[in-house]
């Protein structure tokens, strides 16, 4: 960077430490130069794939404690109640309902946002009085470029025939893939 930019490394690195602000015209060089996605940290692009995807998808992380919708595509923010009542950036209480919130807790409890699983997928039915509707969800774990953990989760909805076709298959209503799983098979 220091040579694309034609500064020292050490000016760089005085820069990523905060003790020293750029010039306006190092400012702008930087800005042009993050700009384009190929010099944009890896875990800028996943939220853009989610922002940009044209099916239910989004992204999850916690602070504080608490689940946090990180990013979401279009179709999840326009899903009816309770989703089109989210908010990027702020914490998932209680507005998702109590199997929801019960799934998310279950989600930090198996370790989830530590990494601890491969895949989880699971079976959420809304309840909304426009419509009742059963979706298999699938989370992914995905490592932002700080070494934070967050779930990348595809929606997709189903009939009640498929939903309890897969319930049978997994004998709950989520199925959880281990690291040590995958080690077996492959």
């Amino acid at each position: 960077m220091a040579e694309l930019l034609g500064v020292s490394q050490s000016t760089i690195s005085r820069i990523e430490s905060g003790s020293l602000t750029p010039k306006a015209e190092l400012r702008a060089k930087l800005d042009r130069f993050l700009a384009e996605p190929v010099n944009q940290p890896l875990f800028s692009r996943c939220r853009a794939v989610v922002q940009a995807s044209p099916v239910v998808s989004f992204l999850l992380g916690v602070r504080g404690g608490e689940v946090v919708l990180d990013a979401a595509s279009a179709p999840a923010l326009a899903l009816s109640r309770p989703w089109s009542e989210q908010t990027v950036g702020e914490p998932l209480q209680g507005a998702l309902g109590d199997e929801a919130m019960d799934h998310l807790h279950r989600l930090v409890t198996l370790g989830a946002f530590r990494g601890a699983v491969n895949c989880i997928e699971t079976l959420w039915t809304t309840d909304s009085q426009e419509d009742a509707s059963t979706w298999r969800i699938v989370f992914v774990p995905v490592r932002d470029d700080l070494g934070d953990w967050f779930l990348h989760a595809t929606a997709v909805s189903l009939t009640s025939a498929e939903a309890s076709a897969l319930e049978a298959r997994w004998g709950a209503r989520h199925h959880v893939v281990y690291p040590e799983a995958l080690a077996r098979t492959g």
